[in-house]
């Protein structure tokens, strides 16, 4: 079985082993993230990878255990193709730069409404350069990338709902930020310009918020 590290902005370790193909030929992974060294990271791979020709179940399920940084590096690869140099550079940097450092670490089956209300928050106050408030359209863009991100998980089955998706829809529609959805070719991942497709972000109401 063959297996290959890379390293994540968060400073952790992404292990990925290739499974082979299923019946449709569709490549077959698993992947697991791990903080430390690279050598605790090879170690772990090595011991993943034991687990895995075993059959250990609970190893077969880390996929579905992918952190926020392991999925926004999966969807970026996933969607590459479609989208213009400048785009794809632009949503490496914003991940980077805004979500990795405070959502990073977090296992997409655990991110919850309130841990992004918290997200936001943070980011209104104090994610910018040196600590300071980040403007709002620079948030809508990271929730954005959240939302579009976790969609494709929901659609690759990794996980039931969506929790960018369940926060939008709480806020109220008189306050609600039409966002502009990233310039990206046959967009299939990023909303359309109705229906769910608003990027229902409200930049007044978390601003005030953040002011409190």
């Amino acid at each position: 079985m063959r297996g290959s590290l890379r390293k994540l902005p968060s400073g952790s370790w992404e292990i990925r082993l290739f499974l082979g193909t299923d019946d449709t030929g569709k490549k077959r992974y698993r992947s697991k993230s791990v903080k430390g060294s690279k050598r605790e990271a090879e170690r772990t791979m090595r011991e993943l990878i034991a687990k895995v020709e075993a059959g250990d179940v609970e190893a077969d399920r880390s996929e579905q255990l992918l952190t926020v940084d392991e999925l926004l590096v999966r969807w970026r690869a996933a969607n590459v193709n479609d989208w213009s140099p400048t785009t794809a550079r632009d949503h490496k940097r914003a991940a980077d730069a805004w979500i990795s450092p405070h959502i990073g670490t977090v296992r997409i089956n655990r991110l919850t409404v309130e841990r992004l209300e918290r997200f936001y928050r943070t980011l209104l106050t104090e994610g910018g350069r040196s600590g300071r408030p980040l403007s709002p359209q620079s948030v809508k863009k990271a929730h954005s990338i959240v939302r579009a991100a976790l969609s494709t998980a929901m659609r690759w089955q990794l996980i039931t709902s969506n929790p960018a998706m369940a926060r939008s829809a709480r806020q109220s529609s008189r306050s609600w930020v039409a966002g502009s959805s990233p310039n990206r070719r046959g967009a299939s991942d990023w909303p359309e310009p109705s229906g769910d497709g608003l990027v229902q972000f409200d930049v007044r109401s978390w601003t005030a918020r953040a002011g409190r």
